[in-house]
């Protein structure tokens, strides 16, 4: 048995789109498989999430799964949130009621829906671009150039509903529409299906693909694409490298920067990478401490919505210094036995309050 979605999220049922798509996130930052390596239940758990919330996050697809739990899906063949056929929800609400009046009419099928784990950087995601993928598809068949019926012969109507793909039902005062259970719904009668396809009218290709990348892209989100002419559909779910030197907290970038004592004392110039290329100077103010966090605003990652560019949060680390000789050592005896406690305020501050506890201690 299912979990229920809602559950799963850990949101209530009358949650609005923004609650839903803020507890995605933090779930799904808590299970990745990158924060989880080798922990099956949290992989698991992830991929529990991405369900629901590909459910919940759709009105349709939120309106179905409310009045009719998971069998909505299963009647659909599935939800598919791990890379199969994703439920047509337009068969599950025909099948159950019908057309209410009117002339029958073939129901058209619903695109093919597919999802693929797109493998991009982090400077990729951050900036755009554009990616070509090798995949396998399905298309129309060569042989019978998609009728599904063998080369010479064509498929013939359905003797059935006389080719509509629905049959007319009275229900008391009401007459009903119900898919055809000869055609199944198609309106044609394949007598000799064609070998290459088997009488489906489709066959599987590799096929090259491209897709263009929104710069601010997050991991996890995905990429619609729509090819021969709607009829597939094609969902790219995005995984994002990690960066050795930036970490993104939405449209931020955060980044340390190590510098020596006598920078952060007296104030300088620092260079840093630039996301893309490049590099950015940063001014050190002087008296900085280890810790100080400075925004550079404009330089961080695109806007997916609304345009603009989040800001650059740069910390500052102050270096001790190392492997140091008997001179230099000496220096800096020198140096420390000149300073006084104007220099050291945060120091002096500090062993204050030692005192002061200690006094209490003793009292």
């Amino acid at each position: 048995m299912k979990d229920d979605y809602y559950d799963t999220l850990g949101v209530a049922r009358g949650a609005d789109k923004d609650e839903i798509k803020r507890a995605y996130r933090r779930l799904t930052q808590k299970y990745h498989p990158d924060r989880n390596p080798g922990d099956n239940a949290a992989e698991e758990k992830f991929k529990q999430v991405r369900e629901a919330y590909d459910a919940l996050s759709d009105p349709q697809k939120r309106a179905a799964y409310d009045r009719f739990g998971h069998s909505a899906f299963e009647h659909a063949g599935g939800a598919g949130a791990g890379g199969g056929g994703q439920p047509d929800f337009s068969s599950v609400f025909d099948d159950l009621f019908g057309n209410f009046f009117g002339e029958a009419q073939p129901r058209q099928s619903a695109p093919r829906r597919r999802v693929f784990d797109m493998q991009i950087t982090f400077e990729e995601a951050a900036l755009g671009c554009k990616k070509t993928m090798r995949l396998t598809l399905p298309g129309a068949c060569h042989s019978c150039n998609g009728s599904g019926a063998k080369k010479g012969t064509k498929p013939s109507r359905c003797h059935v509903c006389g080719g509509s793909g629905q049959m007319r039902v009275s229900r008391g005062f009401f007459t009903l529409q119900q898919t055809c259970g000869e055609c199944r719904g198609s309106g044609q009668i394949i007598k000799s299906p064609c070998a290459e396809c088997g009488g489906n009218g489709m066959v599987e290709s590799a096929r090259k693909i491209e897709a263009a990348v929104p710069a601010g892209i997050n991991d996890g989100e995905m990429i619609r694409l729509n090819i021969d002419g709607g009829d597939n559909e094609i969902l790219l779910r995005l995984r994002v490298e990690p960066h050795a030197l930036f970490r993104r907290d939405g449209d931020d970038l955060y980044l340390i920067i190590p510098v020596s004592m006598t920078t952060a004392a007296l104030g300088g110039e620092v260079r840093a990478p630039k996301l893309g290329g490049g590099e950015l100077k940063i001014t050190i103010p002087p008296e900085t401490q280890s810790g100080r966090v400075l925004r550079l605003r404009g330089s961080g990652v695109a806007r997916l919505r609304g345009g603009g560019r989040g800001d650059m949060l740069c910390s500052v680390v102050v270096e001790t210094p190392v492997n140091l000789d008997e001179e230099q050592k000496q220096l800096l005896r020198d140096f420390d036995a000149s300073l006084k406690t104007s220099h050291t305020p945060k120091g002096e501050s500090w062993l204050q309050k030692v005192k002061s506890v200690f006094n209490e201690l003793a009292d």
